[in-house]
């Protein structure tokens, strides 16, 4: 799998994206995702710049990916550089966003590096435990929705008792599922925005709240606040979203979902909790 997407588990992701979505129970999965990951990035605007962008992600997710592969086969793990580099060639990330991560990622104390004990010369960059942390807690926000469709599966269960769960799920989901190409090709105008403008996710995330619960959008200051990002960052995405057909604005500049947002949220909702209900346990059959 290594340097390439596995294209038959995304179409095994898609088909059962598409089951989940008809689930008579998405439509409170959905609502309890959407809540989850608020209180997840609320919890983590320290971390915005870490998290804002989707090539940050794929570089979180492939050295997750390749220190579990080597983790597991042979119980020590760690990634190179050139390692990382490839990656990003292979996304279409420059060196510059690759050097960028890793300085803020040492910074928060996300990865550590470690020498090669037979090449002094050689670096590797190690996961931390407060990465593996992180990331626990995020993969949980789709564990509890996955409880509400398949519960069945145990999801936060499994992530609560197997500490390796979440290594498992790197390991055998990084260059598969990396929330980059498949999605790119599913949602061509919603993920671009969702994903590759900082703060695009969480915008999302209030707006739809809201919209499930018949309330008001929070104000650009609330948002901003609540997001770790500025008002002026805030004003501008509505305004691309509106522009891409993604909002509707009122008279006071107030955003609301179009179908187009609607649709495609719940569609990349769909596609992540298939991803995980695939992964967590290793490719359970749900």
């Amino acid at each position: 799998m290594d340097g390439q997407v596995d294209r038959s588990g995304v179409a095994h992701i898609i088909h059962e994206a598409r089951e989940l979505s008809v689930h008579p129970e998405f439509d409170t999965a959905l609502i309890e995702y959407t809540s989850d990951l608020i209180q997840f990035r609320k919890s983590q605007r320290h971390l915005n710049k870490i998290i804002a962008q989707q090539h940050r992600f794929r570089i979180i997710g492939y050295l997750l990916h390749r220190h579990a592969v080597k983790w597991l086969n042979d119980q020590r793990g760690g990634v190179t550089y050139t390692e990382l580099a490839q990656a990003c060639a292979t996304y279409d990330s420059s060196p510059r966003h690759l050097k960028t991560m890793l300085g803020l990622m040492q910074v928060v104390g996300f990865v550590k590096v470690e020498r090669d004990p037979d090449d002094n010369r050689r670096k590797f960059y190690v996961p931390t435990d407060r990465l593996m942390r992180f990331v626990r807690k995020r993969v949980m926000c789709a564990a509890i929705s996955l409880d509400i469709l398949h519960p069945r599966l145990r999801c936060s269960q499994i992530l609560m008792e197997d500490k390796m769960a979440v290594v498992r799920l790197w390991a055998t989901g990084g260059f598969e599922f990396a929330l980059g190409p498949a999605m790119n090709e599913a949602l061509p105008v919603f993920f671009p925005f969702f994903r590759g403008r900082e703060g695009g996710a969480p915008l999302t995330f209030a707006l739809m709240y809201a919209h499930f619960n018949g309330c008001e959008c929070p104000s650009r200051s609330a948002i901003a606040a609540q997001f770790g990002l500025s008002k002026t960052q805030v004003t501008n995405l509505v305004h691309e979203g509106a522009e891409l057909g993604l909002f509707t604005l009122d008279a006071k500049g107030a955003p609301s979902p179009t179908t187009l947002m609607h649709e495609s949220y719940r569609q990349l909702v769909s596609i992540e909790l298939a991803f995980f209900a695939r992964h967590i346990r290793g490719f359970p059959s749900a």
